[in-house]
């Protein structure tokens, strides 16, 4: 299998994973400075995205070549990136926000928790210094801050997870309207709806429903991808694949890996 994943702080790194090993990472080695920490990958059109602390990046996906870069003030704390038609589709979780951009900066989509009564207005993003700030922080929030961590899409919904109210939040692209799903969850992350329910990441495992379908220990779950054959999820020591029945079929040991992009079998 091959595949690419953002190893979490220290190393702050996009790192390439074939054959169980990690083959290469970017940067080389663990980034020092701030504006070079990996947050999140991605991808668009069959080519590596890496997400840093506040630009996106599009590689080949051999991870040879920088193909091009972009810087937006609204990239901040990101924890997920997705292609949403040509353009991509981003979680900014320091500021509430869920946005469309394409790779000329022209924003065509917004989401601001605040504007639904959500969270407090992250009004520090309208400092002169914010750029600065940007880059070399990620702990600024918005005051009573949902702290959503997840993408997920389904036809017109968008679906994320709240880690401050426990909540599975569903978005309605088209009039921005959000409900809160699932009221009784501990710690949820990465909902993919299944049927009548959702399948999600949890402190110690991912769940179905109410029923624990995977039993990690004391191993959270913050990242679950749907393929054709099962799931694959990330939590602080490695990544397992399932199948549709949640039986384990392989697990690669990584150092706190979080999200996948360009997954080939």
């Amino acid at each position: 299998m091959e595949f690419w994943t953002a190893l979490q702080w220290p190393l702050a790194q996009a790192a390439y994973i074939k054959d169980s090993k990690i083959a290469l990472t970017i940067p080389a080695t663990s980034a020092k400075t701030p504006a070079r920490h990996v947050a999140a990958v991605g991808e668009f059109n069959g080519n590596l995205v890496i997400q840093r602390r506040s630009c996106m990046e599009l590689w080949t996906p051999d991870g040879q070549k920088h193909l091009k870069h972009l810087y937006h003030p609204w990239f901040y704390s990101v924890h997920s990136v997705l292609q949403y038609g040509e353009a991509m589709m981003v979680l900014s979780t320091g500021i509430d926000l869920i946005f469309v951009i394409d790779w000329d900066g022209n924003v065509s989509w917004q989401w601001w928790a605040w504007k639904h009564n959500l969270s407090g207005n992250p009004t520090f993003i309208h400092e002169p210094n914010w750029p600065i700030q940007q880059t070399n922080s990620n702990t600024l929030k918005a005051e009573n801050a949902l702290h959503m961590n997840s993408l997920f899409i389904k036809g017109n919904k968008i679906y994320t997870s709240s880690l401050s109210r426990k909540r599975i939040i569903e978005i309605d692209i088209a009039t921005g309207t959000p409900k809160m799903l699932m009221p009784t969850l501990t710690a949820p992350h990465y909902p993919i709806p299944i049927d009548n329910t959702f399948l999600y990441g949890e402190m110690n495992g991912i769940t179905l429903g109410k029923k624990k379908v995977v039993d990690q220990e004391r191993m959270w779950v913050k990242y679950i991808k749907a393929i054709d054959d099962g799931y694959l999820f990330s939590y602080q020591t490695g990544i397992i694949k399932i199948n549709k029945n949640f039986e384990r079929v392989w697990e690669v040991e990584l150092p706190a890996p979080f999200g996948i992009g360009l997954y080939k079998e």
